[in-house]
């Protein structure tokens, strides 16, 4: 029923336990910018499930780290060095 009827139960719930940024940023200590995802090419690439996932679509090892992360800057992901 959550997504069902939004107006209902999911407009209401969030509405009433949500945070503003500032609010959760108070609560936290922390700032929520530092969440932002930045993506380790060369821990992704050795990882198995990743590899699994793009089996048979392209060969992982045939995309240079360099040109990897100049494809994830491209779409604006920001990239760990």
């Amino acid at each position: 029923t959550f997504n069902v009827i939004p107006e209902i139960y999911r407009d209401r719930a969030q509405k009433a336990f949500s945070f503003t940024i500032r609010e959760w940023e108070e609560l936290t200590g922390r700032r929520l910018i530092s969440y932002k995802y930045k993506r380790n090419i060369k821990k992704l690439i050795s990882n198995e499930i990743y590899r699994k996932a793009y089996e048979g679509i392209f060969d992982v090892d045939s995309v240079s780290y360099e040109e990897q992360v100049k494809l994830s800057k491209r779409f604006g992901i920001p990239v760990v060095e």
